[in-house]
């Protein structure tokens, strides 16, 4: 599990370095609250001030033709999500993601999972340019 964990922290500071070096300008917030070991009482507060668990780790505040801005789900490799068919896994974690980048998307965002490096920043440098 902690191997897990030091992957997807090294994925989110690629993820972030690319953008400070290639889009400086652009504003950005990540969230990798999920990947860190909280005590009780401030997994309970992080809980509390959250509308719900399933919130994507990427938003880049930028609009752009028709979308306010947009979220990315990162995540390390198309494996976490898909199945070898490529049908969405049936996870309920998977699942809750999938329907609130449908809200944010339904709501004029531009929404996806971003698997990888690569995948994610091709999603960024397709939305900017």
């Amino acid at each position: 599990m902690k191997k897990a964990i030091t992957k997807e922290a090294s994925l989110h500071q690629q993820v972030v370095d690319y953008l400070k070096w290639q889009y400086p300008n652009v504003l950005f917030r990540t969230d990798f609250a999920a990947g860190i070991k909280m005590t009780i009482g401030q997994a309970v507060k992080h809980k509390q001030l959250q509308k719900c668990k399933a919130w994507p780790d990427l938003f880049i505040a930028a609009r752009k033709e028709n979308y306010c801005g947009l979220f990315i789900e990162i995540k390390k490799g198309w494996s976490e999500i898909l199945l070898k068919s490529g049908k969405y896994k049936n996870n309920p974690h998977i699942n809750e993601q999938k329907q609130m980048l449908q809200q944010l998307s339904d709501c004029g965002y531009n929404a996806v999972f971003g698997c990888g490096f690569d995948d994610i920043k091709l999603i960024i440098d397709n939305y900017l340019k």
